[in-house]
């Protein structure tokens, strides 16, 4: 039985009565975990059962210094601080996972430091495809102070400087993918703003200048988990000084604050007190149920972290365990990374699938033996070999097979989940899983022998083990992957090129970065990595070299350290950071091959993208797109769409109104099921009847009118969404913020009105898997004449805004 410790103060007056007053540890009615920096390390509370852990020992890995400005990634994967060794004139950014493993100097994988330094307050956008940080600029500046940088983690990798103001800015968040919100500092001059990642559309949400000279002093400021409004402390000033401080909440669409804790307690003047650091933590509804801050209570000098509800009048009463000291909080609903394992038992070996919560689910039941079980990253789709070629839904359900040939083995599925390869009479053959495309053989030599498939995370690849002369080593096959076919580019090529041992059973980290193996190299099998083009091969060593391993492969989730392998004759789970070795829970011993991949609990999830960085207010529509996607495992029966459209109400300068929707380009008639098309609207979903739509993977279009007011250039809107399916509520993810103004061509990446080298090259790319960037362009079979718009607007050095009547439209500058 959990304890709580209660302590009382009991203070005598002079009247002769008692006053207690008590805190006890916090308590499991709140949900998720709370992280914070103590003593220079990570630590995290779990609130539903009131433990805190140390979950870092950065002297041991990095050294001795300050740890400082962390934030957390959206997914709760990475969490990303600044870093200030001892010895060290300089700061750095760090990242490390959830757990406290996969540490990463930031600064020095991105090269940071060739044009900045004293890189700080570090944050990931939602998509986990950029960083944007503060920093000083390495070369002279005409201002003064950090500002504020973006850095491309995927694609181009580029770093891009996105303010040139005087003063510091600080306090780094997201509030999508495409905007971000700082603090800004300039002496005594504090203000939040927003900006979008391309640099354009600099907007201060305070305006404390207003108020000159008593300029209120602003706290960090920390986003709620819908990105609607921010907390922060507040003190005010006046001709006799600062205030203490009191928290407060900012709509940001409205700007509407509100004051929403006072009765806060500090032992010193206002001049010197320490930021409190609010944080909004959620209920298992995604609600905001109440603020995590750094206080002091009445009659002590400790610092700590407390837990208070909105308007509390005693806010410390509930405090977080082991928080003495504390700083930084930050606030995630979960941690937990679930995973599920595939494998074969029995006699005849039959495939099942077990979960993290120790649900057995038996896929087959044939009179054949099964073999080679695997499951795609997602853990919704299975593919094994048993009297052909098959695959089966992760549930048991939807038996399709793919090939009648008794003896192909190995089978692989792409990346995508469309397409399986596997290997038949020696060669690799193809096939896509819904049968909508004959058998492509890939390779003619069945002279040679192949076995254990696996595609590259990027589609260009699949490994395979190929016998040679001087024993199995390890293939990479060129491939490229259309719509409806996949072709061979070239030769494979040996990537282990070891003769005399053994090299078998490879497969790609989730990021492509690292191919994991078995080799005999060392006398007998080792689990070993090396680089996609076969360089920097190294034993993996860990605190005990299992033995006999076998089939090691990588978790399917990104930032993960931890790789699965059989040894012993039971799966083992080892992490790559602390290598530390345990055996999966529950204990499975398969009969060959096994396979681990995502257990992924959302009965469907929703991205919003709007296609354009800026809404032109003087065309008549504008039109977004909500991207769902259904969990084939855990379908639901019926399910409901929420969008709140911007209004004046809300603060926004003009109403938007549905005037057109189409699910998978089929027009829709009501427009919602609710019969708004302003404000709150709603779409009910599901397989009967009178259905707004069928449950199934798309793409709902909404076309978008502004009635009432007019659009003011600079003015933002926030949209907010989400899904509603039993009991259980999600937030849509994506866009969320927009402003009025000329939008940027969607392919100027860049937002400099020109289209670079490498901004034409990533938008052939796009147009030749016929895919979108950022949602555009919304109508595909368009391709072909946006691309020699594009190619024209790089010939020529770029392109203006020149909008049709209905829609935007760029023209090259020399026309």
């Amino acid at each position: 039985m959990k304890k709580n410790f209660i302590k009382y103060v009991i203070i005598a007056g002079c009247a002769g009565f008692l006053l207690l007053t008590g805190y006890v540890d916090a308590a499991s009615q709140y949900y998720g975990c709370v992280f914070y920096i103590k003593d220079n390390n990570f630590w995290i509370n779990d609130l539903s059962n009131n433990a805190s852990n140390q979950i870092t020992h950065l002297e041991v890995s990095i050294g001795t210094g300050v740890v400082s400005n962390p934030s957390i990634s959206v997914d709760g994967t990475k969490i990303i601080f600044s870093y200030k060794a001892n010895t060290s004139s300089e700061t750095s950014l760090y990242s490390i996972g959830y757990d406290g493993s996969g540490l990463e100097n930031i600064s020095s994988t991105y090269n940071l430091t060739a044009q900045t330094k004293n890189q700080t307050y570090g944050a990931l956008s939602p998509d986990m495809t950029k960083i944007a940080f503060a920093a000083e600029p390495r070369a002279a500046s005409p201002t003064n102070g950090r500002q504020l940088w973006l850095q491309e983690l995927t694609g181009l990798k580029r770093l891009f400087q996105l303010t040139f103001m005087n003063g510091d800015c600080q306090d780094i968040q997201f509030l999508d993918d495409s905007h971000i919100i700082f603090k800004h500092k300039l002496q005594y001059l504090e203000d939040f703003y927003i900006i979008s990642t391309n640099g354009s559309d600099l907007t201060n949400l305070t305006n404390n200048n207003s108020i000159e000279p008593y300029f209120p002093r602003l706290g960090r400021p920390y986003l709620n988990q819908a990105h609607a409004s921010i907390s922060y402390a507040k003190q005010t000033q006046d001709a006799n000084g600062y205030s203490n401080w009191d928290i407060y909440q900012l709509d940001i669409q409205t700007m509407t604050e509100v004051q929403i804790l006072t009765n806060l307690y500090f032992p010193v003047n206002p001049e010197i007190q320490a930021d409190p650091q609010p944080v909004l933590i959620t209920d298992s509804s995604s609600i905001d149920t109440a603020i995590v801050f750094r206080g002091t209570r009445e009659f002590s000098d400790e610092i700590s972290l407390y837990i208070a509800s909105f308007e509390s009048q005693n806010p410390y009463i509930t405090v977080i365990p082991e928080s003495t000291n504390a700083k930084f909080p930050m606030f995630f609903p979960s941690t937990v990374k679930p995973v599920k394992f595939v494998y074969t038992s029995g006699s005849p070996a039959q495939v099942y699938v077990v979960n993290s919560s120790n649900q057995i689910v038996q896929l087959t039941q044939t009179i054949n033996t099964n073999y080679d079980p695997v499951i795609d990253p997602s853990g919704s789709i299975v593919a094994y070999a048993g009297n052909g070629i098959w695959k089966i839904k992760a549930d048991g359900t939807d038996a399709v097979q793919i090939d009648t040939l008794y003896t192909a083995r190995y089978p692989a599925i792409s990346p995508d989940g469309k397409w399986i390869a596997y290997v038949k009479s020696n060669d690799i053959y193809a096939r896509k899983i819904d049968l909508s495309s004959p058998i492509i053989r890939l390779t003619n030599s069945p002279n040679i022998e192949k076995l254990e498939l696996s595609f590259a995370p990027s589609k260009s690849e699949i490994l395979y083990t190929g016998s040679t002369e001087s024993g199995h080593q390890i293939f990479s096959l060129p491939i490229t992957i259309s719509s409806n076919t996949i072709t061979v580019n070239g030769q494979p090529t040996n990537l282990t090129q070891n003769p005399g041992y053994e090299n078998y059973q490879a497969s790609y980290s989730p990021d492509g970065k690292k191919i994991i193996f078995i080799s005999t190299r060392q006398g007998s099998p080792a689990i070993f990595i090396m680089n996609p083009d076969g360089s920097a091969q190294q034993q993996i060593v860990l605190q005990t070299q299992p033995s006999n391993p076998c089939y090691p492969q990588f978790s399917s989730w990104q930032d993960d350290v931890r790789i699965a392998f059989i040894s012993a004759g039971y799966i083992n789970i080892a992490n790559l950071e602390t290598k530390s070795i345990t055996q999966a829970s529950p204990a499975i011993s398969p009969a060959g091959k096994f396979s681990w991949g995502k257990l992924i609990k959302n009965n469907v999830s929703i991205t919003r993208q709007l296609p354009y960085n800026r809404v032109d207010g003087n065309l008549p529509y504008y039109i977004y797109c909500l991207n769902i996607s259904i969990n084939p495992l855990n379908t639901p029966t019926s399910f409901i769409i929420t969008e709140q459209l911007p209004t004046i109400l809300s603060g926004a300068s003009a109403n938007w109104k549905i005037t057109g929707a189409w699910f998978n380009d089929i027009e829709l008639s009501p427009l919602t099921s609710s019969g708004n098309t302003t404000g709150i609207v709603k779409w009910i979903v599901s397989n009967n009847i009178g259905s707004i739509f069928p449950i199934t993977d798309g793409t709902l279009k909404l076309k978008i009118e502004f009635d009432g007011g007019t659009p003011v250039s600079g003015s933002w809107n926030f949209i907010n969404g989400s899904i509603i399916y039993g009991s259980t509520k999600s937030m849509i993810s994506g866009d969320s913020y927009i402003a009025y103004g000329e939008p940027d061509c969607p392919a100027d990446t860049d937002g400099d009105k020109k289209i670079s080298d490498s901004e034409l090259l990533f938008t052939i790319d796009a147009w030749a898997v016929n895919s979108r960037i950022d949602g555009w362009p919304i109508i595909l079979s368009d391709w072909d004449l946006h691309l020699l718009k594009i190619i024209n607007f790089w010939a020529k050095g770029g392109y203006i805004y020149a909008p049709s009547a209905i829609e935007p439209s760029w023209r090259s500058k020399s026309i």
